[in-house]
Formats: structure tokens, sequence, C-alpha cells
């Protein structure tokens, strides 16, 4: 696609591939070959002025960020992701952006402040349709409910997260919910079920 988009002069096509190889050179554990895709992507939408792709850019590079350790980092990406997604009015862009802060937020033990980022999250996923960031926002309000110690409101999100996973067929969502279902029945003393 790098290659296809250079020769017929899509400069966005060959910045979105970019950003694309570099979240599978990122998910093989290439940090580096990773941040150097995502780099050579953000000076193309910058120079290009798409703001939708450098929302999806920097939202690459705060899950780099995070995954390195660098939560400072992380969190500057997002809120850039956020931004971005927010001057073109793009609903989805921005509910993966507050989707990422309120996982950082979690990590952090800020679980209010996850919580609000999450609720914000999850409305930009039913405005826009968007039933993979549904079921991803539900999973993670799951565990966060389950965090502040609200286990039946956290089993009725992860339930809801689950048919959308069974809906979509995607396993690795289903896996996910699973194991936070699995939490939850271990908090309410229901180890069969947990199991």
């Amino acid at each position: 696609a790098v290659s296809l988009s250079r020769e017929c002069g899509d400069n966005i096509g060959e910045a979105q591939a970019q950003r694309i190889l570099g979240d599978l050179d990122m998910g093989a554990g290439g940090a580096q070959s990773a941040r150097s895709r995502f780099k050579t992507a953000m000076a193309a939408a910058r120079a290009l002025g798409d703001d939708g792709l450098l929302s999806d850019v920097q939202n690459s590079l705060g899950n780099l960020a995070e995954d390195l350790g660098q939560i400072d980092e992380a969190q500057a990406h997002y809120e850039s992701a956020l931004t971005s997604a927010r001057a073109v009015g793009d609903r989805q862009r921005e509910g993966a952006a507050l989707g990422n802060l309120a996982v950082l937020c979690s990590h952090q033990g800020r679980l209010h402040e996850a919580l609000d980022h999450n609720a914000m999250a999850l409305a930009a996923a039913h405005e826009t349709g968007n039933r993979r960031l549904e079921g991803n926002t539900l999973c993670n309000r799951g565990l966060l409910l389950q965090l502040l110690g609200d286990a039946a409101n956290a089993r009725d999100c992860l339930e809801q997260a689950l048919d959308i996973s069974r809906t979509l067929g995607n396993a690795y969502l289903e896996s996910n919910v699973l194991c936070n279902l699995g939490i939850v029945c271990e908090s309410l003393t229901q180890p069969d079920a947990a199991q």
C-alpha cells in the first residue's frame, strides 16, 4: 500500500499505510520501527493538514508510549489526538482518544477520572453506531466499576460487551470480556462461574 500510494501520488494513503505498519510493528515488539513509521505519518499528516489522520497517528504514538511506560508522553499524545479529532468533528476518533485516556487513567489509579472519560467514549460510540468501540468501552467500564466496588453494574456492562463481541465475531474482545467477567464473578464469590 505504501508503494502503490507513493506511485500514484496519494500522500494521505501513504501516510495511513505507514501508520498501520507502525501499529503492526508495535504489536510485534518493534518499538523503534513503529516510532519511525508514526513520525513519518505524523509529518505527512501535518504537511497535508489532515487532522483526522493526525488524530490516528497521535493515538498510535500514545499507545506506543504507554506500552513503553512513558505515561506523561502517552497522555500528551492522547490529549493531542482528542484535540485533533474535535477539530474536524470526528466523534469516532474522539471516542477512541477518550477510551485511551480512560485506560491510561485507570492504570494510574485515577478511577473516577477514567470513568468520566469512559462515559464520554461510550456516548461517542452510541452516537456513531461504532459497535466495536462500544464493546471495548463497555468492557473497560465493567472492569472500572469492579475496581470501584460496583460488581452488579460491572457485570451488566460486561454482559453487554460480551453480546457485542459475539455479534461482531471479535474473539479478541470476547476473551478480554470473559476474563473481566471472571474477575467480577470471583468477587461475587461465584467460583464456578469465574472459572
